[in-house]
């Protein structure tokens, strides 16, 4: 995005996406890599900072509206991944023929001189979280991925006690397994959970997140049974690479034009608001008071300041 682009053409692209693209951390990932090389790489670099640094002549996936597509690191292009590194990670997963974990975001990024990877998981409310599961995994492939996990647990258990990657929540599990299996090949990798604040068209999925606090700490609580809480921001140690848990957060509200002045909308949170909530009116949302009524405005301009009851939108209630 430029400081240009309309809030009107962004909302045409992300318009044209897929139906179920439209909202929530899906969108946000597509517009978070839209813009120029340098921008993209810019905001790339800031996720992964300080430890990776990304360059406008790196390559990531998705490449915002131009193509929207997630990979996986077993069919990704090789300019991301050596195809050999794609088939032995494939292998070491998979028994047979099956799904292989698919990635939020993928850049590659250059950390300690020399080439290294960006892996994003993003989310943009609580229940986001419990994505993923095992169901329609082939036997076999069960026993190889357990095989792995287990491979992985006892090599970070090596550098970090309390690791149990069988036991923790399995998006979360194959996520790290996945970013540990690269390092030990050598490649230094940030894996960054992403939380994406004030996603509040997405209320009716599940609470979203007000707070990089409250973000951190409901990754950690997701991943306690597995994940010691003091990995997230330690680089551990891996062979020759070395693996970086982040959690960060970003507020970045879709594109939805005023059709008075073409600024942005923001929705309006009815209700008693908690204190976090108070705080972050203004960002993402705004308050309209503890009273509610049929027919009250649902969104606000954050330019003009016009409030306007938009049709099929409700006024969010607390």
């Amino acid at each position: 995005m430029t400081p240009r682009t309309r809030t009107s053409d962004l909302a045409a692209l992300v318009a044209g996406l897929p139906h179920s693209q439209r909202r929530g951390s899906r969108a946000r990932c597509v517009l978070l890599t839209h813009g120029t090389e340098l921008r993209v790489a810019d905001r790339l670099s800031a996720l992964a900072a300080p430890a990776l640094v990304v360059s406008a002549s790196d390559h990531w996936a998705p490449r915002g509206f131009a193509d929207i597509r997630e990979v996986t690191l077993g069919a990704c292009p090789e300019e991301m991944l050596a195809a050999g590194t794609q088939a032995r990670l494939t292998r070491w997963w998979l028994a047979s023929r099956g799904r292989l974990p698919t990635w939020d975001l993928v850049s590659t990024g250059r950390a300690d001189g020399r080439p290294a990877l960006l892996l994003v998981e993003a989310k943009a409310h609580a229940a986001e979280l419990d994505a993923g599961t095992r169901s329609g995994v082939a036997a076999a492939n069960r026993e190889t991925i357990d095989r792995a996990l287990d491979e992985a647990t006892a090599a970070l258990a090596a550098a970090l006690p309390g690791w149990d990657l069988r036991r923790a929540p399995y998006q979360l599990a194959n996520r790290i397994a996945w970013a540990w299996k690269l390092a030990s090949l050598g490649i230094p990798v940030v894996l960054v959970y992403l939380g994406f604040l004030h996603a509040t068209e997405m209320s009716d999925r599940g609470a979203w997140f007000l707070s990089h606090a409250e973000w951190d700490e409901a990754v950690k609580r997701h991943g306690a049974r597995g994940v010691p809480a003091e990995a997230w921001g330690m680089r551990l140690p891996v062979g020759d690479g070395w693996l970086q848990l982040e959690t960060r957060s970003t507020l970045l509200p879709l594109p939805l034009p005023c059709p008075r002045c073409g600024g942005q909308l923001r929705w309006i949170v009815y209700g008693m608001p908690s204190p976090a909530m108070a705080a972050a009116d203004g960002g993402g949302f705004v308050l309209g008071g503890c009273c509610t009524d049929d027919g009250m405005p649902t969104h606000t301009c954050e330019k003009c300041g016009v409030r306007m009851n938009l049709d099929g939108h409700a006024g969010l209630a607390l």
